[in-house]
């Protein structure tokens, strides 16, 4: 096997590796839950708001800022592995979500960039022959 062919080889690899992780790529960001307190606290607890498993960052009335994931929710309290606070102590809330347009765009301009790339390749390899 000659070495222009491992070289077509090699980077064929790295390409497709390369596309397969396109998918682990999702641009995330803290969304603000716009609500007042009160109505804020009848929504985390009716289960519109919170899941456990989201990704949280929670103010509450004494100033404090909390960041955690949640692992529990009932009637009066938001929990996470170290945090345990009071649903009538929230006073904002912001939860971590995937924008579905950023992460579209981001996977379009790698895709194109790789084939951009491996297409220059091929071309200047079939040139070279």
């Amino acid at each position: 096997m000659d070495s222009q062919m491992l070289n077509v080889r090699c980077i064929l690899g790295w390409t497709l590796a390369s596309l397969a992780m396109i998918p682990l790529l999702a641009c995330t960001s803290m969304r603000s839950v716009p609500m007042p307190p009160a109505e804020l606290a009848a929504k985390i607890r009716q289960g519109h708001v919170l899941r456990v498993g989201d990704e949280v960052t929670i103010a509450t009335r004494g100033g404090h800022e909390n960041r955690f994931t949640v692992t529990a929710i009932d009637e009066s309290t938001v929990r996470g592995d170290r945090q345990s606070i009071p649903i009538d102590d929230i006073v904002a809330l912001k939860t971590k979500q995937i924008s579905l347009g950023d992460t579209a765009l981001l996977t379009g301009a790698i895709t194109l960039s790789v084939a951009f790339w491996v297409s220059l390749f091929f071309l200047a390899a079939l040139w070279g022959s």
